[in-house]
């Protein structure tokens, strides 16, 4: 999905990078006064970032652990 609303806290998302290589990051609520919107931690290489980048790439995987 393209709807953020269609994730939530928590959630594991896998995308397809330009070069064609998949990269995954952990859904976290956004900082501040942001922390209604999905952010995502994930590390491209340079270490662990903080970013609101949920649709910066194509999502090709998007998955939840239930209880």
């Amino acid at each position: 999905s393209e709807d953020a609303i269609d994730y939530s806290v928590g959630d594991i998302v896998v995308w397809q990078l330009l070069n064609g290589d998949k990269h995954l990051g952990i859904i976290v609520p956004g900082p501040g006064i942001k922390k209604t919107e999905k952010w995502v931690v994930h590390n491209l290489g340079s270490g662990p970032e903080w970013s609101d980048a949920l649709f910066d790439f194509r999502v090709i995987g998007h998955y939840r652990y239930s209880k």
